[in-house]
């Protein structure tokens, strides 16, 4: 619950919030780090950059991440690096972004 009240406080301080640095939080793979996916929800339609870097988010935070980024549009950069997702986590992801950039075209 506090992941979803740090981001309803960004987004009512901000309501276009347009970028969103999560980094260097090591949310690790429990409850925060699906939390944050889920609640990501809410402020996603605006934003156009996203750093989640340094986390240490495994495949169940990435999967909820694509699920979640298949709506938005309007995303242009996504750092995700240095976090434990596996090798078929990372293909099954990238392939779901290709498949939502070309029927977005």
């Amino acid at each position: 619950r506090a992941v979803k009240r740090v981001l309803e406080e960004c987004t009512s301080n901000d309501p276009k919030l347009e970028v969103l640095n999560m980094s260097g939080n090591d949310f690790g793979e429990g409850d925060v780090a699906l939390q944050l996916a889920l609640s990501l929800g809410d402020v996603l339609a605006n934003l156009v950059s996203i750093d989640f870097s340094g986390n240490d988010l495994s495949d169940i935070f990435l999967a909820a991440l694509g699920a979640l980024l298949s709506s938005n549009c309007h995303l242009v950069n996504l750092n995700i690096s240095d976090n434990q997702f596996s090798s078929s986590s990372i293909n099954s992801f990238l392939s779901r972004l290709h498949n939502m950039s070309k029927s977005n075209v």
